[in-house]
């Protein structure tokens, strides 16, 4: 008996412990996820009215000009995810939608971003041209530009389809896994004449720039919206799981005690 209350004493005292680090990551992650929300959508109204600026600068001959030669048996595919766990199914989510378009793709490779998404896609035998760590919580053009610079060389090098795999953040308890098709993308009718000293190069480099970025700010921000779900679900787990154990540790305690009693009473008779 002895034992099993120490055994009892000692996950009590592990699963606070547990709890006192889940509490804090929730804090974080409560703190970031107000300000990550807000920067997102401000950059939702600049991306979507940025799009609009493409369709009227760039013309489709322009367009399928600059994609010639693309070879659509050759995938490139941007995967978001986190450098740490405790998110739900952020990152499986992300991960099972990996796989099957490796399995769909023979052809294909990776950029990831996050710790999580490069243990994994190392672990199916995925080949990565760019990898990217500890990535802010408030992705800023400087990181977006890196990443879209280097899918750029790999496209002129290549000539591939680009895709993205991502969780885009519709409201804090709705979170949609999107597999998206960054190039070659569809274009309205050219609306605007375009000026000549604005390149096809330029106009991409704007688009690649600002997608990426708003890709990096819908992942980021999910995240941390799995992660509070996540964390706040740990936490309540945990306090159910301590009030059941601290039942049992006063169960066994006091049968115990009544035990010892007994015996003190059976001796005292004895002794009569």
């Amino acid at each position: 008996m002895g034992a099993s209350l120490a055994l009892i004493k000692r996950r009590i005292k592990s699963i606070e412990n547990t709890m006192k680090i889940t509490k804090a990551m929730s804090m974080v992650a409560n703190s970031k996820f107000s300000k990550s929300k807000s920067n997102l959508y401000v950059n939702n109204e600049y991306t979507e009215k940025l799009q609009n600026g493409i369709n009227k600068l760039l013309s489709k001959e322009d367009l399928k000009e600059y994609a010639k030669g693309i070879d659509k048996r050759k995938k490139l595919f941007l995967i978001l995810s986190s450098d740490v766990g405790l998110c739900g199914a952020f990152n499986t989510g992300t991960a099972k939608k990996a796989l099957i378009e490796k399995e769909k793709n023979q052809n294909c490779k990776f950029i990831v971003c996050g710790m999580k998404g490069r243990d994994f896609i190392r672990a199916i035998d995925g080949e990565t041209i760019a990898e990217y760590v500890e990535l802010p919580y408030y992705p800023s053009i400087k990181e977006s530009r890196i990443i879209s610079n280097k899918i750029m060389r790999y496209f002129k090098e290549e000539k591939c389809e680009i895709f993205a795999i991502y969780y885009k953040f519709i409201s804090a308890i709705k979170k949609e896994l999107i597999l998206e098709k960054i190039f070659p993308f569809e274009i309205e009718e050219q609306q605007w004449s375009g000026n000549e000293e604005i390149s096809v190069e330029d106009i991409l480099t704007l688009y690649f720039d600002s997608v990426v970025l708003n890709i990096l700010m819908q992942s980021k921000t999910s995240e941390l919206s799995f992660r509070i779900e996540t964390t706040n679900s740990a936490i309540k787990n945990g306090k159910e799981l301590l009030v059941d154990l601290k039942k049992m540790y006063n169960r066994i305690r006091q049968s115990n005690i009544t035990n010892e009693i007994s015996e003190i009473i059976g001796g005292v008779e004895a002794l009569k």
